[in-house]
């Protein structure tokens, strides 16, 4: 088992790479993170390696609390609002706005139950998956055995 704690940015290639490379090895890997912010606010953007841990880790990432106390963490779309606004324009009246639409920066943190490194995780083989954005090569991950606590 490998443990990695997250403490600075991490190129998404470099951790590909390591994932792919533990797996090559037979190793399980556990990527823990320190977050950047507040997981407690309503809004929370993350970065490109949080972004490849939720993705890994079917919805969740986990994070530091202390000693042997990890909390996982899953990032809900966020909807933003757009105002309506009118104005006039060449003696014409023109609206736009009024609508909800899906944040691409920010995201809502949905915490889980936290979980003990030492019995908290099992081994998972994670089949090869690939995104718009993220590519997760075939690796073996030490995932929680909580069930899905979000929609």
């Amino acid at each position: 088992m490998a443990i990695e704690v997250q403490r600075s940015a991490l190129a998404i290639g470099e951790i590909t790479a390591r994932a792919a490379e533990y797996h090559r090895l037979g190793i399980a890997v556990l990527w823990i993170g320190i977050p950047n912010g507040d997981l407690g606010l309503s809004r929370y953007s993350l970065a490109a390696w949080e972004r490849w841990c939720h993705a890994a880790y079917f919805g969740r990432v986990y994070y530091w609390a202390g000693g042997q106390t990890l909390r996982p963490i899953h990032f809900a779309p966020l909807s933003i609002r757009v105002e309506e606004s009118t104005w006039r324009k060449h003696g014409h009246v023109h609206s736009a706005g009024g609508y909800d639409k899906r944040s691409r920066r920010w995201r809502k943190p949905q915490p889980g139950e936290p979980v003990l490194v030492s019995n908290g995780f099992r081994r998972t083989c994670r089949p090869a998956w690939a995104g718009t954005s993220v590519r997760i090569p075939e690796c073996t991950l030490f995932i929680d055995a909580q069930a899905k606590w979000w929609e």
